[in-house]
Formats: C-alpha cells, structure tokens, sequence
C-alpha cells in the first residue's frame, strides 16, 4: 500500500510524462503543503531545538496519546518512501542486506534500517528516537522491525496489537483494542515521568476526527466527472492525514484544499483539460 511521500514535484512530473494536448493542472495548495511538510521534518531533524521528544511509530499507531503528551512522531514508513523518490533506497537497501537482513523483506524495511546502519539518507542522519510505537494493523513485517530496531538504537518499543477484523467488531475485540490503549498510555506516563492529560487528549482527538472528516470529503470529490484531483495527488496529499493527525495544522490544510477541489467541481475543471 503506498505511504505518504515527502513533498515531490508532481505537476512537473506529471506535466513532463502528460501528452501536451492533455496537460496535468497543478494543485495551488501544493505550495502550503510542501512548506508545512518541510516544518514538520526540520522540527524532526532537530527535535531538541524544541524540546521535544521524539517516537518513531507505524503509519497505522495511534499518534494521537503522542500529540496529546507533546511527543513528535515520525514515520520510517514515511521516511522510506523519501528515499525511494530521492533514489537512494537501493543503496540503502544493499547495506541492510549487506548486515545480512533478506532482500524479500519490504523495501520500506531495508531502506530505513540501511539509513540507520549508514547515517545516510535524505535527511541525513535521523535524531535517535526516544521510543517506538509499533502498531500491527498496518502489516506484519513492522513488528520484526520495530523489534530488531529497538534492540539496536537501544530504547524502548510498545507494541500496539490489533485482532483482524473479518466481520463485524465483537464486543471482546473492541475491549481488548481498549485494554491496550489503557497499556499504551500508562507506558507513555511511566516513559515520560508525568501524568496523561485527559483534556489535552480530547482537543487531539476532535482535531484528528476533523481532519480526517475533511480528508475522506476530499477523496469523495474523485466521485465527481471530471476528477478534480487524481491517485497520484492522494497519494502525495495524504502526508498531513499520516504525520500531522491530531493538530490544527492538518485541519488547516485540508480546509484549504477541500475548498480548492470544490471550487474545480463547481466549474467543472478537472486535474487533466481532459479524461
């Protein structure tokens, strides 16, 4: 399943592979989402600049007990797909399997622990996190990872497990989800030495609830002909969703570019002049 990808040139990309009779028309509020997406990581990159903590945690965990404790998350799924589209996961994945990891493992996988073996990559060397979060509703390749990733930087890991739903939620499925929430955050007090603000965690959660209410209003704009926005903008444009869950400046963005698709729907413009 594709991640959320780091800020990419995707109008010129797209524009350059497009027939000119066909060309690709750029999404305006790229420019707000590449700026908030380089803030999120330069404050990822030097966490302690402001005072902040840092948790490396799966794409699917629940991030929002992190916000809500004032803990910066970030993403090595994330952080994988930026190497591939900065071309350097292949090296980053022969150093892994060069450790001897098996190069059928998921490439998201080996590029991140190559990048940590190596200190390389497109942020350079990565601020070693404080703690993991590990969440196996995402895949099953992330709990050996988190596992063999724990071990080496030397910090603690939870892990987050999540039953498979085949059908409808049973009432022991949804207690057992809540019995771990319970464990996550008093691993969270015990880690950070303080008390879990109930209220601060309310506020993220409404926030998170919105963002993702205008995220999936966004998708449903595809619905409409002409397409206002294509799989490769939700695939670019999904970064907040990920990343910024829980705060105002994910709700912020997907305001102002929800407002930007409705605009298009209403004048019947689409992301190609034509489909």
């Amino acid at each position: 399943m594709p991640s959320a990808l780091c800020p990419l040139p995707l109008g010129k990309m797209m524009t350059e592979k497009a027939p000119q009779t066909n060309p690709y028309r750029k999404i305006n509020s790229t420019t707000a989402y590449r700026r908030l997406m380089m803030a999120y990581y330069f404050i990822a990159k030097h966490p302690s600049w402001f005072g902040k903590k840092v948790a490396w945690i799966t794409s699917g965990g629940p991030v929002e007990p992190l916000y809500a404790m004032g803990v910066l998350p970030f993403y090595p799924e994330n952080y994988g797909a930026m190497c591939g589209a900065s071309r350097m996961s292949v090296s980053l994945c022969e150093a892994a399997e060069h450790k001897g990891y098996s190069r059928d493992l998921c490439s998201y996988a080996l590029s991140d622990i190559g990048s940590s073996f190596t200190e390389k990559g497109p942020l350079g060397k990565l601020p070693k996190p404080d703690f993991l979060v590990c969440g196996n509703n995402i895949c099953g390749t992330v709990i050996k990872w988190y596992e063999v990733q724990a071990r080496a930087l030397q910090v603690p890991v939870f892990f987050f497990d999540t039953p498979f739903i085949h059908d409808e939620i049973q009432h022991h499925t949804l207690k057992y989800v809540q019995n771990q929430m319970k464990d996550y955050i008093a691993f969270l007090e015990r880690l950070l030495k303080r008390p879990f603000l109930k209220d601060k965690f309310q506020k993220v959660g409404l926030l998170s609830f919105e963002a993702i209410k205008l995220w999936k209003e966004i998708l449903d704009l595809t619905r409409q002909r002409p397409a206002p926005l294509t799989a490769f903008d939700a695939f670019i444009h999904m970064a907040p969703i990920v990343t910024l869950r829980g705060t105002r400046w994910a709700v912020w963005y997907y305001r102002k570019l929800k407002k930007e698709m409705e605009e298009r729907v209403k004048k019947g413009v689409g992301a190609f002049a034509r489909e």
